[in-house]
């Protein structure tokens, strides 16, 4: 709403974006996957969608299930990490439960760690992808 109040900018969905890296993914994730009809991009770095082994709801995750719904909520729906990655086996996790599911993600892994090298290379993947007609 700041944005929109303050600046001349689009204000449909499909000029929307949301992105972030570590703790900032799983925030995206929230986000995005709890308000499809706010945001048509979402990137999720370095991190992850789910963080079910601490046994908290999360129901942004519903969407998940509705690949109909999910497909024409987002035109780029991004995930991408560092193989050498401490949090690497959170990322597997969500590959996991997004098996067998139909739906339009883009996957992406990079040689690197928890750091600056792969989230540079995740930004400059994720960016030219975004806000296409």
């Amino acid at each position: 709403p700041f944005i929109e109040a303050n600046y001349n900018v689009y204000t449909d969905k499909w000029h929307r974006a949301m992105a972030g890296l570590s703790m900032g993914s799983y925030q995206t994730s929230i986000i995005t996957m709890s308000n499809p009809d706010l945001f048509g991009y979402a990137g999720v770095f370095s991190g992850f969608m789910s963080m079910s082994r601490f046994g908290n709801p999360e129901p942004h995750l519903d969407i998940l299930n509705d690949a109909e719904k999910f497909n024409d909520s987002y035109k780029v729906f991004y995930r991408a990490m560092g193989t050498e990655d401490g949090h690497f086996q959170s990322f597997l996790n969500d590959d996991k439960m997004l098996e067998g599911k139909p739906l339009n993600i883009t996957r992406e892994l990079f040689s690197g760690g928890h750091d600056w090298t792969v989230w540079r290379r995740c930004i400059h993947s994720f960016l030219p992808m975004i806000f296409k007609d």
